[in-house]
């Protein structure tokens, strides 16, 4: 993989460096940690040697990674489940727009079932927040992943949206490879997934064309994903309830490293991945509209209602939608069994917090019924 040296503040790393980069990591020992989590069956200098032979992003992709992943969903999923890859063109790059639920399970799933379907994989956009340790950068960075800053001023950061719309463009139409980024800044913290407008003005600034010729190449395909369990569900309850509060939330030190993990190897039950259809037809529709900003505003929600359609909705969504309205409207959907695990469930979740369960269980039900009033809105 060769990449224009233009964009070398941001891109991940090419084929030239990956040998390097893998000395590095086989030379440290939280790396050799990893490997033992990962792989507990295996000897570690054998897979060292596996990797001294790795000379490129796509061999280390295919004889590493894609095994690596595969070993996490058989210790943490019960079952994935996947439709619309048949929705993709073999000879097209695409811009997937996702839901974010998980900061590394999202488009490393997406990345494996691309591959095992016959598909160039995705590069990823992964904010500098979660470059925390050159272990986890040079991860990253080996498995296609692009930098995108979170904490520059008004200026720096104009030129920085500019240059990341352009290695977007760049990868899909040069490249022919395709990107996966979130459809917001950061990880829903609530279940309810909305495409910022935003996002969709970054898209748009590096095109020379009208609304429509500066959208189209790249191919925009919506993305949801659905886990049964969240892993940092309590976490991005208890994030809500200090905003609703107090009106602002500062992470710790060391909340991003804790979420990275928490979210690989902690349990999350059945998950499912759903690819819609590329917008085309939709981008036509919206060319007669004359107010950019009232485009934009459609156009997310397009996306949206993609991604809501997508969701595969599981027995704790629909009891997490009777517990906050009062209701059983939604009892043919679960079992008594189901609902009183899934209690026991948030209460032990709630339990790891020093905040009530009064307080904070509201926070932790809109994580799970979000997802099925989002979907309930189209019927």
């Amino acid at each position: 993989m060769h990449i224009d040296p233009a964009f070398d503040d941001i891109r991940p790393y090419t084929d030239e460096e990956v040998p390097v980069v893998i000395q590095r990591l086989i030379e440290k020992p939280s790396f050799t940690k990893l490997l033992k989590y990962v792989f507990p069956e295996r000897q570690i200098e054998t897979i060292f040697e596996e990797l001294r032979q790795v000379n490129s992003v796509h061999q280390l992709q295919k004889l590493f990674i894609r095994k690596l992943v595969r070993s996490l969903i058989r210790q943490s999923i019960s079952a994935l489940t996947y439709e619309g890859f048949d929705n993709l063109q073999s000879d097209t790059a695409y811009l997937f727009v996702s839901n974010h639920r998980d900061i590394i399970l999202d488009p490393a799933l997406l990345n494996v079932l691309l591959f095992e379907h016959g598909f160039e994989t995705s590069h990823i956009a992964i904010g500098n927040n979660l470059l925390f340790s050159r272990l986890v950068s040079d991860l990253m960075k080996l498995n296609k992943s692009f930098v995108v800053q979170r904490d520059l001023g008004r200026h720096e950061m104009y030129r920085h949206r500019q240059h990341l719309s352009a290695y977007i463009r760049y990868v899909i139409t040069q490249l022919k490879e395709h990107v996966w980024i979130a459809q917001g800044n950061g990880r829903s913290k609530d279940g309810n997934d909305r495409t910022q407008t935003a996002l969709l003005k970054l898209f748009y600034i590096s095109g020379q064309d009208d609304f429509v010729n500066n959208l189209l190449p790249l191919h925009i395909t919506p993305m949801s994903i659905s886990y049964e369990y969240d892993p940092c569900d309590v976490e991005k309850a208890r994030e809500s309830y200090i905003r609703a509060c107090t009106g602002t939330y500062t992470k710790a030190p060391d909340e991003d490293k804790k979420s990275m993990i928490r979210g690989i190897t902690e349990p999350k039950g059945r998950v499912h991945l759903s690819l819609g259809r590329p917008l085309a037809e939709e981008l036509e529709q919206l060319a007669d509209i004359t107010n950019k900003n009232e485009r934009f505003r459609k156009l997310a929600l397009m996306i949206d209602q993609q991604i809501h359609k997508g969701y595969r909705l599981w027995p704790n969504n629909y009891i997490a939608a009777d517990w906050l309205q009062a209701s059983d409207a939604n009892k043919a959907f679960y079992t008594q069994e189901e609902k009183a695990a899934f209690e026991d469930y948030l209460f032990s979740r709630i339990a790891q917090t020093n905040i009530s369960r009064d307080e904070l269980l509201p926070y932790l039900l809109q994580i799970y019924a979000n997802p099925l009033f989002n979907r309930q809105s189209y019927c």
